[in-house]
């Protein structure tokens, strides 16, 4: 099956942060307030799959400091050990005799 996790993410954000919050007087407001979210989701609010960094700020660090891709490659490899089945904290579980 297809993961959604991250268009969910994102709606989540859209109505939560954006959406709810406010009363629309009318489309126009609605519309520029949506307007505004993508522009602020897209290059200001933090995003947890880029190490917390807003994504302006990942950009830049991407294309212009040489070691922030290797940091980034093991920030991706700790967050795959961690949804990796079977894990915790890195550590294999321990299977116990009948299941105990």
């Amino acid at each position: 099956p297809e993961d959604n996790a991250e268009i969910e993410s994102f709606h989540n954000s859209m109505k939560t942060d954006y959406i709810w919050p406010y009363g629309f007087r009318d489309f126009q407001e609605a519309r520029k307030q949506v307007e505004y979210a993508f522009t602020d989701y897209n290059s200001v609010r933090p995003h947890s799959s880029i190490m917390y960094l807003a994504p302006e700020e990942f950009r830049k660090r991407w294309s212009s400091d040489p070691g922030f891709r290797a940091e980034y490659r093991k920030f991706l490899e700790k967050e795959k050990e961690k949804k990796r089945p079977g894990r915790e904290r890195g550590k294999k579980m321990e299977v116990k005799a009948n299941g105990i």
